[in-house]
C-alpha cells in the first residue's frame, strides 16, 4: 500500500515534498509597507495512507500582522498562524490563504521572508519536506499619498509681517519617508521665522519634515514680512509643494491652492521738533526737526510745514526742499523709508537757523510748531505735529557787548602812558559799568582822565586802582588815558597792566571774553631827564626828589644837581 504524502501550492503549482508536502507561496507579486499581500499554503496527501489531523503552522516576520485567513480553522496567537486541515485522505489537498498587512514603516527594502510547516498525527518516513518558504524572500517598497494645504491673510499693510499656515497630509499606506515642503515665495515677500525649523535660501523656504506616519496631519508655519515698498493695490500669489523618497500614489495633490494677498499701505509718520529752551533777541540760535518712520510701510509724498513764532525769523536752512513763505516753511519730504523692525526708525533732519526779534522782551515765550503728513494713511496722529516752546530771557535792554582795548606807550620824558578805550556794541545800552585798571606797584605819580563820546558819561570816580563807573548808548565809547613814571630799579623789566570792565546785574555780554584788556611796556635806561608832562618840573636824577619849578629854574636846578653828585666823588676819593 501507498504511504499517504502532503504537497503545499506555490503560486499555483503543487511542490511535492514527500509524503505529506508542504507548499508557501506568495499571491500578490511585491510586498507595499502599508498594504496587505496574501500567502497561500497547501497541503497535499499523496499517500499511500490517510492523513490524520494535519496541522499548518506560519510565524509571520516581524513586519507583518495577521489580517484574517480563509477557510475557517485557522487561529493567531500574535505571530503564530495555525491552521487546522484534519484528516487527509490519499489524493486529497487542501490551501489556507492568509492575509497579511505590511506594517506601514518598514523601511524600503526590507527583505521579508515566509515559512510555513506542516504536522500530523499519522507517521512521516520524510521530514525534510514538511516546511516550505516563499522563494527567498521579498523586497519591501514604500508608497505614499501626500496632499498639503496652505492658508494665510487675504489682506496686509507693506511691511507688516504675516504668518503662512500649511499642513501636510499622508494618506498612504506607508510612511512617507524624507518629507520636504518648498515654497518659493514672492519677490515681494522675505523670510522671518518659522516654528517648524524652516529655512530660506533667497525667496525659497524650505521645510524638512522627515518622517510623516500614515494618517497624521503635519502643520507648518512661519512667517514672512511684506516689503514696505510693495505699492498698494498689489496682488501677491503664492503656493507650496511637497514631496517625499517614497512612491507617490496621487501627485496631483502634492502642491497646494495658490494664496492671494491684496497689499495695501499704512505708515506711522512722527515728528520731533527741538531747540534751545531759552533764547536772547536778536541772537541766531538753531532748530531741528526730525521726521521718521515707524512703519510698517513706506510713505509717499511726505511734506513737513515748519511754522514760527511771529517773534522769529528764518535765517537760513541747508536742507533741499525747505521753502521759506513768511513764518512759514514748508519742506518736500517725498518718500520716506520704513526701517526694518530690528533697527532704529528711518529718519530724516531739517535744521532751520532762526534770529529771535530784537525786541522780543524778556520773559516773552516763543511758540513753534512743525506737522507732518504724506499720501500714506498714517496709523497715529498723535505724533503728526509737535510744538516748540522757547524762552526769551534777555532783550536789547538787557544785552550789550561791551569790548576793552587797551596800548601802552613810553613818553619822551621818561613817563609810560596807557590808552584804554570801552566800546559799547549793543544792541542795549549799559548804566553804571565799572572800568578799573590795576595800576602796577612799580609805577608812581599815576594820573589819568577819562573822555566819553556823545552818548557816553564818565561817572563816579576813585584811585588807587583806577576805576570809574561809566554810562555807555550802543555805539560810544569811553577813553581812559593813565600816565605814571616807574619807580629807580626798573631798568629792563617789563611791566604788564591789565583792565576789566564789570556789567551791572540785569544786564549780560554775548562776548564776555572782551571784557579784559592788558598791554606791557619794557623799561629803558634814562635817555633824557625825566621831565614831567606838563613842563612845570623836573625829577633830579638819582635823588628821586621831584622839583616843580619854572622850566628855566628846572633846567638849570638839573645841571647843579650833575655838578654835586661829580664833586662827591671826588671827595668820597679823597678821604679814602
Amino acid at each position: 500500500m501507498r504511504k499517504p504524502s502532503v504537497a503545499w501550492r506555490f503560486a499555483g503549482a503543487v511542490v511535492l515534498l514527500g509524503a505529506v508536502p508542504l507548499g508557501t507561496a506568495l499571491a500578490d507579486s511585491a510586498l507595499v509597507a502599508g498594504e496587505t499581500a496574501v500567502y497561500r499554503l497547501t497541503v497535499t496527501n499523496h499517500g499511500p495512507a490517510g492523513a490524520r489531523d494535519v496541522t499548518v503552522t506560519d510565524v509571520l516576520d516581524r513586519h507583518l500582522s495577521f489580517v484574517s485567513a480563509s477557510p475557517a480553522g485557522c487561529t493567531a496567537d500574535d505571530r503564530t498562524v495555525t491552521c487546522t486541515a484534519g484528516d487527509l485522505r490519499t489524493g486529497d489537498s487542501t490551501t489556507f490563504a492568509i492575509t497579511v498587512k505590511v506594517a506601514p514603516g518598514t523601511p524600503p527594502g526590507t527583505v521579508i521572508g515566509n515559512t510555513g510547516r506542516v504536522s500530523a498525527l499519522t507517521p512521516d518516513d520524510r521530514q525534510d519536506n514538511n516546511t516550505s518558504s516563499a522563494g527567498a524572500g521579498t523586497a519591501v517598497t514604500t508608497r505614499s499619498d501626500l496632499s498639503i494645504t496652505k492658508s494665510g491673510p487675504r489682506a496686509a499693510d507693506a511691511g507688516q509681517v504675516i504668518e503662512y499656515a500649511l499642513a501636510v497630509t499622508n494618506r498612504g499606506p506607508s510612511d512617507a519617508r524624507d518629507v520636504t515642503v518648498v515654497d518659493d515665495l514672492d519677490r515681494r515677500l522675505r523670510f522671518t521665522s518659522s516654528t517648524a525649523g524652516c529655512a530660506a535660501a533667497g525667496q525659497t523656504v524650505t521645510c524638512r519634515l522627515g518622517t510623516v506616519p500614515v494618517g497624521e496631519t503635519r502643520p507648518v508655519l512661519f512667517k514672512a514680512r511684506v516689503l514696505p515698498g510693495a505699492r498698494i493695490g498689489d496682488l501677491i500669489q503664492n503656493s507650496a509643494k511637497v514631496t517625499s523618497s517614497s512612491e507617490e500614489v496621487h501627485a496631483r495633490d502634492n502642491e497646494s491652492a495658490k494664496v492671494d494677498l491684496n497689499v495695501g499701505r499704512v505708515s506711522d509718520l512722527a515728528v520731533t521738533y527741538t531747540g534751545p529752551p531759552t533764547v536772547v533777541a536778536g541772537e541766531v540760535v538753531e532748530h531741528t526737526v526730525t521726521v521718521r518712520n515707524n512703519g510698517p510701510s513706506d510713505a509717499e509724498g511726505g511734506k513737513l510745514t515748519v511754522r514760527l513764532d511771529r517773534h522769529l525769523h528764518l535765517v537760513s536752512t541747508d536742507t533741499p526742499g525747505c521753502v521759506p513763505n513768511g513764518q512759514v516753511v514748508t519742506c518736500d519730504v517725498g518718500a520716506v523709508e520704513a526701517a526694518d523692525p530690528a533697527q532704529r526708525a528711518s529718519a530724516m533732519t531739517v535744521v532751520l537757523r532762526v534770529r529771535p526779534d530784537e525786541h522780543a522782551a524778556p520773559g516773552t515765550l516763543l511758540r513753534s510748531e512743525a506737522i507732518v503728513d504724506s499720501d500714506t494713511a498714517d496709523l497715529v496722529a498723535a505724533n503728526d505735529e509737535d510744538t516748540l516752546v522757547e524762552k526769551v530771557v534777555a532783550g536789547p535792554q538787557d544785552k550789550a557787548d561791551l569790548v576793552l582795548t587797551k596800548r601802552a606807550e613810553r613818553l619822551q620824558k621818561g613817563r609810560i602812558a596807557y590808552l584804554v578805550t570801552l566800546t559799547n556794541r549793543g544792541p542795549g545800552s549799559v548804566r553804571g559799568a565799572v572800568l578799573t585798571d590795576d595800576v602796577p606797584t612799580a609805577l608812581r605819580d599815576v594820573r589819568w582822565t577819562c573822555t566819553a563820546s556823545p552818548g557816553a558819561r564818565c561817572g563816579e570816580r576813585a584811585d588807587d586802582p583806577v576805576r570809574v563807573v561809566a554810562d555807555l548808548i550802543p555805539g560810544s565809547t569811553v577813553t581812559l588815558r593813565i600816565t605814571a613814571e616807574p619807580r629807580p630799579g626798573l631798568v629792563g623789566r617789563t611791566l604788564v597792566n591789565t583792565t576789566s570792565v564789570k556789567l551791572p546785574d540785569g544786564i549780560t555780554d554775548p562776548r564776555p571774553e572782551d571784557n579784559t584788556a592788558s598791554a606791557e611796556v619794557r623799561i629803558p635806561g634814562f635817555i633824557n631827564p625825566p621831565i614831567d608832562p606838563d613842563g612845570h618840573g623836573a625829577v633830579l636824577p638819582w635823588t628821586g626828589l621831584s622839583v616843580y619849578t619854572p622850566a628855566g629854574v628846572g633846567a638849570c636846578l638839573l645841571l647843579l644837581g650833575g655838578f654835586l653828585r661829580i664833586a662827591g666823588r671826588r671827595v668820597t676819593s679823597a678821604t679814602s
